[in-house]
């Protein structure tokens, strides 16, 4: 079940519905010649953070279509610009919020008149179904479900009937795929009221029409960009694919803060914990009131934490909290659970204990309440024995981060136990997402005999897994046996897998073994003319390839603690663009590379030619 804090996220992002923008040059275009030129300049100049210059264009297209809700729909998202991304944030009321219901209002007026004219006027009707949504998201973020429900049912409606009468208007896409996969994602307290509303919620059709958006190129391409890369993040829990938006909308509009926040929120995920400091500290520059700059704090801290220095972080958050520099009770309260986890690494339960039981007092934010009863209800008769979801964020941490031994991995490893009732099914796969991540980590330093010694503990210890857990966990052990080069009885784990698994994951693993029964030639050289070393580090893959846009794909070799392969570089002049490949069929971007560009609706990582004899490493 989601949390509350998930709840907000979703609607607000599903009642969006999604203040569509005006349709590119393919596909049907609700805006034409100079109008169109306009509002492509208007939104290009608002995403770089340049509002007067945005309202000059905007107001150009009400000079060329006075009775048209297009320019008080675009000028509207100016003051959405202005009341959700300054330096507090958002904060409800006020002559902001005025000004946005006021130009919003005023397109829905000139839409519906529009409408009543000429039912087959598809532009009136795509800004109304825009402005609708506006409205419904801004309720959203105010928790205002129904009145969001309701305004936002009415934007879906008009979308609907423009893509029945124009199913190339791409943009449209864009509205409708957010709404179908938000409306599929809500938490489950929020399902009795999507049943008696009738929310026709489809998770992967969502992400086809959000995607499809993208490929189309229109004005409404960088808010699917943005949608894209916020669900993968939070929901699909795919960072990869959601560094690779992020990334490239931080480089494409690098004034503005909303992507700033956004790509730094993916790094951490990430645990690429320099990247995402540097983004943090670059927001921390800019002055702001205390509530906001306390949750920058926190953000430094949690990175610190994320890149596996739990001592630092310990101290860091210590200090925030003992000076009450957090800004508000919900951030303090996930400030003072976040040092719980670290003192508990640490070894100081008591001082850890005492912080979520203080985080638990605040009551301000529900899942930080949860995870602090948890973790209180597993210290009743030992202060020493840790929640389970407390072990899953320190395991998780454990495997994307470098400078920890056997002793730590086997420390954390044995504090995994189950309650005397036994495990639930969640509980039950969250326990072994523990075992398996510590796995990884072993793997990840190169310690293979420690991590087979793992998996066999896991798979016989008194615990059962689940199906899946299990194939998870015979897969790891062909992973490391096939490090130990011992095949033969890999591609017998893999059988093992394959055997405790269906559907899609069965296939994935019945590929594995056709790859190691084919062998995998050796692309391991020095880098010649037209070729160049590109490295990734080891983070415990069975495979790992390099895939050249347009060209071929190249396992890569796995030398001490990265994976290398001489990958062939296009031609003098031209950029390389690539991207690495792990096991699974996951694709994941250079973060050393000099840009990221979008091909289709995915990102590569590009090199220059001047970088052609260095080597760029995840």
């Amino acid at each position: 079940m989601f949390r509350i804090r998930r709840a907000r996220l979703a609607l607000t992002a599903f009642a969006v519905l999604v203040a569509p923008l005006p349709a590119g040059a393919a596909g049907f275009a609700v805006l034409d010649g100079d109008a169109m030129v306009a509002a492509r300049a208007g939104l290009e100049e608002l995403y770089h953070a340049r509002t007067a210059e945005a309202a000059e264009q905007f107001e150009r297209v009400r000079e060329l279509l006075p009775d048209s809700p297009a320019a008080d729909f675009l000028l509207g998202g100016i003051e959405w610009h202005r009341l959700t991304t300054g330096p507090q944030g958002f904060v409800a009321g006020g002559e902001l919020e005025a000004a946005f219901f006021a130009r919003m209002d005023s397109a829905i007026a000139l839409g519906e008149a529009a409408l009543e004219r000429d039912p087959a006027d598809a532009s009136a009707r795509f800004f109304l179904g825009g402005a609708y949504g506006y409205e419904a998201r801004y309720l959203a973020m105010q928790e205002k479900w129904w009145d969001a429900y309701r305004k936002g049912r009415k934007g879906v409606d008009q979308l609907e009937t423009l893509v029945e009468e124009h199913p190339d208007c791409d943009d449209a896409y864009l509205g409708l795929g957010i709404y179908h996969y938000y409306a599929d994602v809500i938490p489950s307290v929020l399902k009795v009221f999507s049943g008696l509303v009738g929310m026709n919620g489809d998770r992967a059709r969502g992400l086809d029409e959000l995607r499809r958006a993208v490929r189309g190129r229109g004005l409404g391409e960088v808010e699917a960009r943005f949608f894209l890369s916020e669900i993968h993040t939070s929901f699909e829990e795919k960072h990869w694919i959601a560094y690779g938006y992020s990334r490239g909308l931080r480089e494409q509009y690098p004034e503005n803060e909303l992507f700033t926040w956004l790509n730094a929120r993916v790094l951490d995920e990430l645990h690429l914990t320099d990247a995402a400091a540097a983004e943090w500290a670059e927001l921390r520059e800019v002055p702001r009131p205390g509530r906001m700059r306390g949750f920058l704090d926190y953000r430094l801290a949690r990175s610190r934490l994320y890149g596996g220095d739990f001592e630092g972080a310990a101290a860091d958050l210590g200090e925030l909290i003992e000076l009450g520099r957090l800004g508000s009770p919900r951030i303090t309260a996930w400030g003072r659970l976040r040092c719980g986890v670290a003192l508990d690494f640490l070894g100081r339960h008591e001082e850890a204990l005492e912080q979520y039981r203080l985080a638990k007092e605040l009551d301000s934010s529900d899942e930080v309440t949860e995870r602090a009863n948890a973790r209180i209800a597993a210290a009743r008769r030992d202060p020493s024995v840790v929640s389970l979801p407390e072990l899953a964020e320190v395991a998780r941490i454990l495997r994307y981060t470098r400078g920890h031994d056997e002793t730590t991995f086997r420390r954390v490893e044995d504090a995994v136990v189950s309650p005397s009732r036994g495990l639930s099914k969640s509980e039950n796969d969250t326990y072994f997402a523990i075992l398996s991540d510590l796995v990884i980590a072993r793997l990840a330093r190169g310690d293979v005999s420690h991590a087979l010694d793992a998996v066999d503990r896991a798979l016989g210890g008194s615990v059962r897994p689940e199906r899946e857990s299990r194939a998870r966990l015979f897969g790891l052990r062909a992973r490391a046996l096939h490090r130990a080069g011992r095949d033969d009885e890999a591609e017998r784990a893999l059988g093992q897998a394959i055997g405790a698994s269906a559907g899609d994951a069965r296939d994935a693993w019945e590929r594995e073994r056709e790859e190691l029964r084919r062998g995998i030639p050796d692309p391991a050289r020095e880098p010649g003319d037209g070729a160049v070393e590109v490295t990734s580090p080891d983070r415990g893959e069975f495979r790992l390839a390099v895939e050249v846009l347009g060209g071929p794909t190249i396992p890569m070799t796995l030398t001490g603690d990265a994976w290398r392969a001489s990958v062939p570089w296009p031609h003098d002049a031209a950029p390389l663009r690539y991207r690495f490949v792990a096991e699974d069929g996951e694709w994941r971007p250079d973060p050393s590379c000099d840009h990221v560009e979008l091909v289709g609706d995915t990102a590569w990582s590009v090199l220059q030619p001047k970088q052609a004899n260095s080597a760029p490493s995840e």
